[in-house]
């Protein structure tokens, strides 16, 4: 039997050696029974956190460029936070330096929200079933959701006074 299992994992072993990432993300899918529905649902989900985290970081270095006393830059401490941190902690570190000015408090007020918001979806992606997954109530599985979701985070944007373009 040991041989046999062993045989089967070499056999394996070569054969994975020759897939594409297309062919391991079915099988992934396949294991996990995540239709392919589901699977762009997430793609879309995961997608939206990334540019989320890289709005997180550019306002961060924003903030610092602006209060800094010297001509000196931080990168190592920017990269350290977004190297080093969740994404809920990432959205905290940001949102706790931003509360510190009533004017940008009121500017970034939507972002931040926006930011639990898809926060909070993260964590359904990752700590419950894929069919139950929600933005502020709406299942992602909706066009209509992921509109809402793609324009929210737009609107907050330029509310931020930031072009929707930038990544």
């Amino acid at each position: 039997m040991e041989n046999n299992r062993e045989e089967l994992y070499k056999e394996l072993r070569e054969t994975v050696k020759n897939w594409t990432t297309d062919q391991l993300t079915k099988k992934v899918q396949g294991m996990l029974k995540v239709t392919d529905e589901e699977y762009k649902n997430i793609s879309f989900c995961i997608l939206l956190i990334f540019w989320v985290e890289t709005i997180l970081k550019e306002v961060l270095k924003e903030l610092v460029l602006k209060y800094q006393k010297s001509e000196k830059q931080y990168p190592e401490f920017i990269d350290a936070i977004f190297n080093e941190t969740t994404f809920g902690s990432k959205i905290t570190i940001v949102e706790f330096i931003i509360n510190q000015s009533e004017k940008f408090k009121k500017t970034y007020k939507d972002f931040f929200s926006y930011c639990r918001a898809l926060n909070g979806l993260r964590n359904q992606i990752f700590h419950t079933k894929l069919k139950d997954i929600k933005y502020n109530g709406l299942s992602i599985s909706e066009i209509k959701t992921q509109r809402k979701m793609f324009i929210d985070l737009i609107e907050s944007r330029m509310k931020m006074g930031i072009n929707f373009n930038r990544a």
